[in-house]
């Protein structure tokens, strides 16, 4: 299944959050609840309007979803490679549950990291909370750097998050 990215549009809405909902059902039911009821389903509506949220799209079929905002709150506090450096930051990436174990995400992390490049990006930066052993899984696996040290984030509902930082030099 070869996957196509396009920027969301606000009509896109409900079947992101949807798709977000049943990933987080299943995160739920595998004992490693990363996501809540809240989040990420009510950031998306922002990113949209911000030009910074896509679909992981086969056909018109989706397949995923994520954010790529050229900033991130923390940035300061990480030991970047090059801090300065142009970078995009890999927000809220998920795969559709009926999708997972099929090898769209490393798939997927590719086509993000072609986009980040015509972007003018020359690092993808992430953070991943340290439970979340698949996606550990798969960032080790595409060739990211892990960073020392543990970071932590407020999501929207208050819960504080302790996660590992990556970066991959484009």
């Amino acid at each position: 299944m070869e996957l196509e990215i396009r920027q969301a549009k606000e009509s896109d809405l409900a079947r992101v959050q949807a798709m977000y909902a049943r990933l987080v059902a299943r995160m739920d039911r595998d004992g490693w609840n990363v996501w809540s009821d809240t989040y990420p389903r009510d950031a998306v509506g922002e990113d949209i309007k911000k030009g910074w949220f896509y679909l992981l799209l086969a056909g018109e079929t989706l397949c995923g979803a994520f954010a790529l905002p050229p900033q991130d709150e923390g940035e300061g506090d990480v030991p970047w490679e090059d801090p300065a450096a142009p970078a995009r930051y890999l927000y809220r990436f998920g795969i559709a549950v009926e999708y997972r174990g099929k090898g769209l995400g490393k798939q997927a992390l590719g086509k993000i990291e072609a986009l980040c490049g015509a972007l003018g990006a020359r690092y993808l930066r992430l953070y991943v909370a340290y439970e979340n052993e698949p996606a550990l899984a798969l960032y080790q696996k595409a060739g990211f750097t892990q960073l020392p040290g543990e970071f932590g984030e407020f999501l929207l509902d208050g819960t504080r998050l302790f996660e590992y930082a990556f970066e991959k030099r484009l």
